[in-house]
């Protein structure tokens, strides 16, 4: 989605831009190209990738899920979103950062400004990375510890 989301600003100004070339295309490529990529890998990948995230259960037999399965999967790909996520948005503030023009002393009240608001940002997707994979590791046990606590509750 965010390939694609990103399209309507990253073709026009590659096409029209105002001569910067470059940063034209990094930018083309960073948030759109390598998106849709990684995309089309996790697609055409899907069964590997699923074999390798959960390898280390054994399964016979399939069976019918069960709430812990269920919480399992939902744990795993709420903590895939947010650690991709928090890479992709990374790249763009990181990207939008290094593209800014210096624009001098008379406005350096401004940039001052701005320099404090991404710190706040690259805080915000550090930790948004740092939980998502924390979800992705630990869906076994964060699992585990929910359905003992549904149990419990049960009458």
């Amino acid at each position: 989605m965010q390939a694609i989301r990103s399209l309507g600003y990253t073709l026009p100004s590659l096409f029209y831009g105002d001569g910067q070339f470059l940063s034209e295309a990094l930018a083309f490529i960073l948030l759109s190209a390598l998106p849709g990529l990684a995309a089309i890998g996790l697609w055409i990948f899907a069964d590997r990738i699923c074999s390798i995230v959960d390898s280390d259960e054994p399964t016979p037999e399939v069976g019918a899920l069960t709430a812990i399965d269920i919480t399992r999967i939902g744990t795993a790909l709420i903590g895939m979103y947010l650690a991709i996520s928090a890479v992709v948005n990374g790249v763009f503030i990181e990207v939008s950062n290094l593209a800014q023009p210096d624009l001098g002393a008379e406005q350096q009240a401004m940039m001052d400004e701005n320099a404090a608001r991404i710190i706040g940002i690259r805080v915000s997707y550090v930790v948004q990375f740092a939980i998502g994979i924390a979800l992705l590791l630990g869906r076994h046990r964060i699992s585990a510890i929910l359905g003992k606590s549904a149990d419990e509750a049960a009458p």
